[in-house]
């Protein structure tokens, strides 16, 4: 009974379950799963979901706002961020943070103290310094306050023209000598707020003429051509065995880039310049600079101008400028599709510089005028006016017309650039005017300033000074180095012979130090002795009393072959005769004009300088004339006018009876012949090799006194002709025959001439000709 009382307590619940499951299989129907055994209800025949959709598709629109959701979250958080980014970077740690992000990729390093932002209002960084190392090291630039009345919204949308005001910096302007720049404009470059100059060209190999004309002298002696190592632009002096300089290598820096790169001095600095919206003004500043910049600019330097055509506009209305040579060139539709466009060139072509020449703008801006913006900056101070016409591009900027300055002339000046450019101007001590209302007008130096190409920034640039009359002091090497060859006396009294004249002086040079002077051609006038010297040469080359007598009266029955140089065995020898008479009229028409009858010393001066190491590698050519005057000799020269003649003569192809008369002078020297002394050494004191100069003088001498010989006896025959049996003229002519024979024993006249000519002609084609005068509407400054 127990038993079966358990199978009957137990067997009614199994059917119960069993029930159960099966009903909540049936009602579930969908869910039940698909293996099973049970029977399926309507919902699992697979029909469609209540609202229409396909199976899965309630997933994909859930990742739908699922993301959108995300993507909304993202954005307000940025917005969040963004908001309160300004409020961030005002705090002392958010500031210090953001600065760590920035100087990781910041060449030096920059700090800042404070900082005020806004995207609503006025903004402010306080006490910003920049550093030429990552972990510190010097302070190139140091902004005190750093203000604008913009917002940040403002700033990044450029809605409106802004003021950025820059109170009380100091900019620190010393110079690298390892990287051959200022450092403040280096660590500019490289962070971007300068574009970056072009790579310099690669060496351009040199014909063999010029290889030849550099190398030294086998055997650099006095006793075989002293003057062959007076090649112009040359490095003999520092050409030895091994090929380089002996004192280069341990050389420190020296003259300009030494003062450069030490400072002690400062001067006051001001600037207001619009650039486009942005109008940046530079108030109290300092700038730290070497106390010989000081002197050449003065105490206080003012930096104005603007860019863009529509802020150009309103400058030049403010300060009274005139800059219709900008406006509507680069609005030209025209001056797009080609250049020289009628249009363009119409809008563009407008009266510029000291003169008003009229100048185009550069070619590119014609063929792309939307891509660049005109724009002047002036930069003045108590010695300096200089000013820049420019056109901006993206990555370059192009200069309308050379940039144009004029200096006053100071000590530093004269020590630091003069001398650097030409070894005779170590000693100047006053301006005393120009040629033509150019150079010296107002007692200022003119200068103008082009880069290769007109393009900025550059890797090598030209500097021109216009012709100018200058005051040389009593310790001048000029003066020392005359009267190492003779000419003693000049410059002593005070008086009118320390007065120089120059021609346009041509100066090229790079970012690296190299400097490179064209030919300048001057005269040292006006002593008694030169003025005699000047009497004398025009009288046919004649020297004082007797000893003169070479009148060109005399030379009309000298034979074809006994000109002042032989007759020329080649068309070379022509062709440098021809030239050097073409040099000479233009050398003479280069300078400033001189009071008649003043005289005066003739020189030329070309060469090399290496700012970095402040060595020197020049050429000084002096004309014989007032040296062989000194000796009692003919001066070889020959007049003013007729010195012209030649060269007019060159240009159509014929030859006048002056030039031929002067040719058959035995006399008169080879066109354009200078005396050449090698200069060597620093800037601070150079070396003038004078031997070899020396001994040319004394072949020269050689050579007037057998053409003197040799006039004199002619004039004795011809004096003897015309007077027949007389006898005073027999023991004349007796007289001239012994002594014409003694010199004859030696060497014929007209042999000795031709061969010491064969030697000056030499030197003719080693001397480069002078530059040719500016060109009729343009200016040098």
């Amino acid at each position: 009974m127990h038993a079966g009382g358990w199978r009957g307590a137990v067997r009614p619940v199994i059917p119960l379950g069993r029930r159960h499951l099966a009903s909540g299989r049936g009602a579930g129907g969908a869910g039940s799963p698909p293996g099973g055994g049970g029977p399926r209800g309507p919902a699992a025949a697979g029909g469609p979901e209540p609202d229409g959709a396909a199976p899965g598709a309630r997933p994909s629109v859930s990742l739908w706002w699922r993301g959108l959701q995300v993507c909304a979250g993202v954005a307000v958080a940025a917005g969040l961020s963004a908001a309160a980014l300004p409020a961030a970077l005002s705090t002392q740690w958010g500031l210090q943070q953001a600065m760590e992000l920035i100087n990781l990729r910041m060449p030096g390093r920059v700090e800042v103290a404070e900082a005020r932002l806004s995207w609503s209002g006025a903004n402010e960084l306080s006490c910003v310094k920049v550093y030429d190392s990552p972990r510190g090291g010097q302070i190139l630039l140091h902004l005190n306050k750093v203000s604008t009345s913009a917002s940040l919204w403002q700033l990044l949308t450029g809605s409106r023209g802004f003021n950025l005001i820059i109170s009380k910096p100091w900019i620190n302007a010393i110079y690298d000598t390892k990287l051959g720049d200022f450092k403040l404009i280096t660590w500019a470059e490289r962070v971007g707020l300068l574009n970056a100059p072009p790579p310099p060209p690669p060496p351009r190999p040199q014909p063999a003429a010029a290889a030849a004309s550099k190398a030294p002298p086998p055997q650099p002696s006095h006793q075989n051509d002293p003057q062959a190592q007076a090649a112009p632009g040359g490095s003999q002096a520092a050409a030895k065995p091994g090929g380089a300089p002996p004192q280069a290598p341990p050389r420190p820096p020296g003259g300009l880039v030494e003062v450069l790169g030490r400072i002690n001095s400062k001067m006051d600095l001001s600037a207001d310049v619009r650039l486009g919206r942005l109008n940046l003004v530079v108030a109290d500043a300092m700038l730290l600079v070497p106390e010989e910049v000081r002197q050449i600019l003065g105490p206080s330097v003012h930096i104005t101008g603007a860019i863009g055509e529509q802020c150009l506009k309103e400058w030049a209305e403010e300060v009274g400028e005139d800059v219709g040579w900008a406006l509507g060139a680069a609005s030209s539709p025209t001056s797009s599709r080609a250049a020289g466009g009628a249009a363009a060139l119409g809008a563009s072509v407008s009266l510029a510089g000291p003169e008003g020449v009229a100048v185009r703008p550069p070619a590119d801006v014609l063929r792309r005028p939307r891509d660049y913006k005109p724009g002047v900056m002036q930069v003045n101070s108590a010695h300096l006016a200089g000013e820049m016409r420019l056109w901006d591009g993206p990555d370059h900027t192009l200069l309308h017309q050379p940039a144009t300055a004029r200096l006053d002339l100071t000590p530093a000046l004269t020590r630091l650039g003069l001398a650097a450019a030409n070894p005779l101007l170590d000693s100047v001590v006053t301006v005393q005017g120009g040629a033509g209302g150019g150079g010296g007008a107002g007692g200022r130096l003119s200068a103008s300033f082009n880069p290769d190409g007109g393009r900025l920034p550059y890797q090598a640039a030209t500097v021109e000074m216009a012709p100018v009359t200058l005051a040389l002091g009593p310790a001048s090497n000029l003066l020392q180095l005359l009267s190492d060859l003779g000419l003693r006396g000049l410059g002593r009294g005070g008086g009118a012979s320390s007065s120089v004249s120059l021609s346009r002086m041509s100066v090229h040079f790079t970012r690296g130090g190299e400097l490179r002077t064209e030919r300048v051609d001057m005269r040292l006038g006006g002593t008694a002795a030169a003025a005699a010297t000047a009497a004398a040469s025009g009288a046919g080359g004649g020297g004082a009393g007797d000893q003169g007598a070479s009148g060109t009266g005399g030379s009309g029955s000298h034979g074809p072959g006994a000109g002042s140089a032989p007759a020329p065995e080649s068309g070379t020898d022509a062709a440098a005769a021809s030239a050097a008479a073409a040099s000479a009229a233009s050398a003479a028409a280069a300078m400033p004009a001189e009071p008649a009858g003043s005289g005066g010393v003739r020189l030329a001066v070309w060469g090399r300088a290496d700012l970095m190491t402040d060595t020197l590698d020049f050429t000084v050519g002096v004309a014989p004339g007032p040296l062989l005057a000194a000796l009692g000799l003919p001066s070889g020269e020959r007049p003013p006018a007729t010195a012209a003649a030649p060269a007019a003569n060159t240009t159509t192809g014929g030859s006048s009876s002056s030039s031929s008369s002067s040719s058959r002078d035995l006399t008169l020297l080879p066109e354009g012949f200078l005396l050449l002394v090698p200069v060597r050494g620093p800037a601070s004191a150079p070396r003038y090799d004078v031997a070899g100069a020396a001994v040319r003088l004394g072949q020269l001498g050689a050579r007037q006194k057998a053409a003197q010989w040799a006039a004199r006896r002619e004039e004795h025959e011809r004096e003897g002709h015309e007077r027949g049996g007389d006898g005073g003229g027999a023991v004349r002519r007796g007289l001239a025959a012994g002594l014409g024979a003694l010199v004859g024993a030696v060497a014929p006249p007209q042999e000795l001439v031709a061969a010491i000519d064969a030697l000056l002609l030499e030197d003719i084609r080693r001397t480069p000709p002078p530059l040719p005068p500016v060109p009729p509407g343009r200016s040098v400054a």
